[in-house]
């Protein structure tokens, strides 16, 4: 599995904790389903081999971004944080690569 592969995991594992109850107050989404659609489209950009959307998740991972501010009120902010780590480990190597 590539890198990338993993990060599309760790995304697709977001994506699936996103329901019409996911407390959404401190994102600009309104409603889950947004985000969701968001999600899928960054997901087949990534598949096409569009990495310029990595640095939307690295700003989304990052302390106090979109998925931190959606993993606490709702209850999965440690499986956040070990989701944050792989992704900030994949996302280092990638740029090396690069």
């Amino acid at each position: 599995m590539t890198y990338i592969q993993v990060i599309i995991e760790i995304i697709k594992n977001i994506n699936s904790r996103l329901t019409d109850q996911t407390d959404l107050s401190w994102t600009k989404y309104k409603r889950a389903f947004e985000l969701k659609s968001e999600l899928e489209k960054d997901i087949q950009e990534l598949n096409k081999g569009n990495q310029e959307i990595l640095e939307k998740f690295n700003l989304y991972f990052a302390p106090t971004g979109t998925f931190q501010e959606i993993a606490i009120p709702n209850g999965w902010g440690e499986d956040f944080i070990l989701m944050a780590n792989d992704f900030d480990k994949l996302y280092k190597k990638i740029k090396a690569s690069t």
